[in-house]
């Protein structure tokens, strides 16, 4: 939920979440929009366990980049009738917060260091009409408009944002130095949080040592858009490949969520409905922050 809020004198938009936090996919949300059963069992659970629903700028563009309004529509409404909040999909931005509140001993269950700001201060000061109350859909529709505008800067993720994974194979000790802080990744993740460094070195390890692994702009999106949720959220439901490459490199629960593909959509409603009577054994392994 998204709010206006009084700190200090001064109004402040600040967004409420509770957890469980759930994170998926753009297919799931297709999913859950065309099997009305699937739509009303996940909505009736998501009520029951006061979840959220974590929702980064990637997911928002993927869904304003569609050409069916109609669709779009369908799924802006219901986003805006269950509990969401915003996710930052940039590791590196959250890592620089962590480091931050452990410098500052400030607890990261209260500073929240996952959260997508920009969204929210997107969706304030561009997208919010303040006669009424705050809608995510209305991000969506801004967003959608300015694509079929050409205001949207093209993204080119692989040369801007993850240049070391080329480096690293183009050098032979970099090369080493990944490889065999890659074999000892079970020496290196942390028994606390945050783990949003540890998880993203390692993604990045095990993409340099895979040199023959060539992928476009958008999956190097994909892929790294993971870091967080799996870092913050109790749930991930992801497409089966991105699911395989985790399990590839070798992270797992209680070290991250728990991640499910599009083949285990049962067993993640299983897991969600079940889960007042499996947070105990989330908080003995500090799910809960």
């Amino acid at each position: 939920m998204i709010r206006y809020n009084i700190k200090n004198g001064q109004p402040v938009v600040e967004q409420i979440d509770s957890r469980p936090f759930i994170y998926f996919d753009n297919w799931m949300i297709n999913l859950l929009l065309r099997a009305k059963e699937l739509h009303d069992q996940f909505i009736l659970i998501l009520q029951q366990n006061n979840g959220t629903l974590l929702i980064s700028d990637i997911l928002i563009t993927e869904i304003a980049q569609r050409s069916d309004a109609k669709q779009i529509e369908r799924i802006g409404n219901f986003i805006d009738h269950i509990n969401v909040a915003f996710i930052e999909s940039n590791a590196h931005e959250v890592i620089s917060r962590e480091k931050e509140l452990e410098k500052h001993h400030i607890p990261i269950s209260e500073a929240k260091p996952w959260s997508g700001t920009k969204l929210l201060e997107m969706l304030e000061t561009y997208a919010h009409n303040n006669f009424e109350e705050f809608k995510i859909s209305e991000l969506i529709y801004l967003l959608n408009q300015n694509i079929i505008n050409n205001n949207i800067p093209e993204e080119k993720l692989e040369e801007e944002l993850f240049p070391i994974i080329k480096q690293c194979r183009n050098d032979p000790e970099k090369l080493s130095i990944a490889k065999n802080r890659y074999r000892n990744r079970k020496n290196r993740i942390r028994e606390k949080y945050p783990f949003t460094l540890d998880i993203y070195t390692q993604f990045v390890d095990y993409i340099v040592i895979q040199e023959s692994m060539k992928m476009p702009d958008s999956e190097w999106r994909d892929t790294m858009q993971l870091v967080v949720p799996v870092a913050y959220c109790d749930y991930v439901v992801i497409d089966s490949r991105w699911k395989n490459f985790i399990a590839q490199s070798h992270l797992g629960y209680p070290d991250i969520a728990m991640v499910y593909s599009n083949k285990q959509i049962d067993d993640f409603l299983k897991d969600f409905q079940n889960y007042c009577q499996i947070r105990n054994h989330f908080q003995s392994h500090g799910r809960f922050r």
